[in-house]
């Protein structure tokens, strides 16, 4: 079953969530630092993707929050290495987050803050594989 959280509402939550931090680096050359947000389910035990934060690594060492990243996607999964793609060249989404959780995965419309996704009923592996020229 789908299911989409528009993640804005639970902000107050957060103490209560788990978090992991990726730096990913883009086709550009741009870094950015991506604040991923699970929340344990009390009746399954498994943790569900609840919102992710993207912020943008300065020249000067400073971040700064962002809610566009243009026409790149990013992927990040809870085993693997993170990667950043040009959308428009392989048919994805623009400014989303595709991941791949411990028990759910999907995507995340960083300008809307809404995540569609699905929990996993069997364990695939928990990796993205990057496109090969």
């Amino acid at each position: 079953m789908w299911q989409m959280t528009n993640s804005s509402s639970s902000t107050h939550y957060h103490h209560w969530l788990s978090r992991s931090e990726h730096l990913v680096e883009t086709p550009t050359g741009d870094i950015y630092f991506v604040k991923w947000y699970t929340q344990r389910c009390l009746s399954s035990g498994m943790a569900l993707t609840e919102r992710f934060y993207v912020f943008r690594l300065l020249k000067n060492g400073a971040i700064c929050h962002i809610r566009d990243i243009g026409d790149k996607c990013i992927f990040l999964s809870s085993r693997g290495e993170p990667f950043c793609l040009q959308a428009s060249l392989y048919g994805l989404s623009r400014n989303c987050i595709y991941f791949v959780g411990g028990d759910d995965f999907g995507k995340f419309n960083i300008a809307d803050n809404l995540v569609v996704s699905k929990e996993m009923t069997t364990s695939p592996a928990p990796y993205i594989i990057p496109p090969q020229s």
